[in-house]
């Protein structure tokens, strides 16, 4: 565990040392000034990508019939996992006091996604949802949650 502490470590360095190398390599480069706001806000949505992508991977662990559905049903399984990852980012985001996105936010960025723009969803019924989900991941039931909740909303991506 140690070693893998390390490794992440060492690769969130990396990552780090290349956002400040960009930032001045486009200051030297371009001639150009970048506010601090910019740069705050850039960084706000490099953490807030990072958390997503981190629970995508939680979410094959947690519920791990997604890969089942993407066999059967990639529209479906689609909106499944972006619902769930997006639910997963709340949460952690909530609990190590970093940045979250509204559920409006959420709403808008679900739509962009080819197979569900004609997702049946507005953000109070996200938040509702995001609220039921809750209660089943501290009751370790996500399979329940999406097959009594999730699954009658992401067949609406079919309509």
């Amino acid at each position: 565990m140690v070693s893998l502490e390390k490794d992440i470590e060492n690769l969130i360095r990396r990552v780090v040392n290349n956002i400040v190398n960009a930032y001045r390599a486009i200051e030297k480069e371009l001639g150009v000034s970048i506010s601090i706001d910019i740069v705050e806000n850039a960084l706000r949505e490099v953490e807030h990508l990072a958390i997503h992508e981190l629970c995508h991977a939680a979410l094959n662990s947690l519920y791990p019939r997604i890969e089942d559905i993407y066999h059967r049903d990639r529209d479906i399984a689609t909106c499944i996992d972006e619902i769930l990852t997006r639910f997963l980012e709340i949460y952690i985001s909530k609990k190590i006091g970093s940045y979250v996105h509204s559920f409006e936010e959420h709403v808008y960025e679900l739509k962009l996604y080819t197979p569900l723009r004609n997702l049946a969803i507005d953000s109070r019924t996200l938040s509702n949802l995001y609220n039921m989900f809750i209660e089943m991941l501290k009751s370790n039931s996500i399979e329940e949650f999406v097959d009594k909740k999730l699954i009658d909303i992401c067949r609406s991506v079919k309509q």
